[in-house]
C-alpha cells in the first residue's frame, strides 16, 4: 500500500519533532481498523539518543484501551491474525539484530506500541509493511546514504526531512522516489496540494487541481487546414 519515512539531519527542536513524530505514528492505530499508512521507518544522523529517550517517553504515556474512547490513542487492530503478523515481523527483526527498546508483547488483537533500533535493510520491520503500532529506527552516516535508505523501498508515498539546512534539504528533495517530501515538517493530506504514491504506493493523484483532473476525460480534436 502506502509507505512513509521521517529523516532526522541536524535539528534543534529535539522536543518538538519527537512530540510530534509520537502522535502522528501512533494516533493511526487508535481505531479497531488496519491503517494504509502502515510502513513508517525513521532515519536518523548518528547521533540519536536524546531524540530516542524523547520519544520512548512520549510512546510510554500514550493511552491504550476502548478505541470509542476519544482519549485513546492505541486500541486493537482489526483482526487476531494482523496482529500475530506484526508480532512476527518484529520477532524476526529482533532475531536479526534489531534491538527491543519498548513493546513488543501481544495480547489478542492487541498489540503494544513498540520501537526498535539498530535495524537494517534485511529486516522485516524495515522493508514490509507493518499494519500495526510498531517503528523501526536506522541511523545514516550522510546524506547520501539518507537518501538510499529511503529509496531502497518497493514503497513511495511520502518523506519528511527535518533539518537547519534548508538549502540542502531542498537540494536533496529532487533525489528521493516519493511522492511527496516535506521539510521540517510531517507528511500530511492538504487539499491544496496534490497527494499520491510512485512505486507501489499508488497511481495518479488526489486533491488539487490535479486529483479533479483524474476524474476528466481528456478529448483531442484535430482539425487539418
Amino acid at each position: 500500500n502506502l509507505g512513509f519515512y521521517l529523516l532526522i539531519f541536524t535539528y534543534t527542536d529535539v522536543i518538538g519533532v519527537a512530540t510530534g513524530w509520537t502522535q502522528y505514528e501512533f494516533l493511526v492505530f487508535f481505531a479497531t481498523v488496519a491503517i494504509i499508512n502502515s510502513l513508517v521507518q525513521t532515519f536518523f544522523m548518528p547521533n540519536m539518543e536524546e531524540f530516542s529517550e524523547l520519544f520512548i517517553k512520549q510512546v510510554r504515556e500514550l493511552k491504550s484501551g476502548d478505541p470509542m474512547d476519544e482519549n485513546t490513542y492505541i486500541g486493537t487492530l482489526a483482526r487476531e491474525d494482523l496482529a500475530e503478523d506484526l508480532e512476527k515481523q518484529v520477532s524476526k527483526s529482533i532475531e536479526m539484530g534489531a534491538k527491543l527498546l519498548l513493546g513488543g508483547k501481544r495480547s489478542g488483537a492487541y498489540y503494544e506500541p513498540t520501537v526498535l533500533t539498530d535495524v537494517t535493510e534485511k529486516m522485516p520491520i524495515f522493508k514490509e509493511e507493518t499494519f500495526g503500532p510498531a517503528i523501526g529506527i536506522t541511523t545514516f552516516q550522510s546524506d547520501e546514504e539518507a537518501v538510499r535508505l529511503s529509496n531502497n523501498s518497493e514503497f513511495g508515498l511520502g518523506v519528511s526531512l527535518f533539518t537547519k539546512d534548508t538549502k540542502k534539504a531542498l537540494k536533496l528533495a529532487p533525489r528521493f522516489e516519493e511522492g511527496a517530501v516535506f521539510i521540517n515538517e510531517l507528511v500530511k493530506s492538504d487539499p491544496r496540494l496534490p497527494f499520491g504514491g510512485i512505486k507501489i504506493s499508488g497511481y495518479g493523484r488526489e486533491l488539487s487541481s490535479h486529483g479533479i483532473r483524474e476524474f476528466v476525460n481528456k478529448k483531442t480534436v484535430y482539425l487539418k487546414n
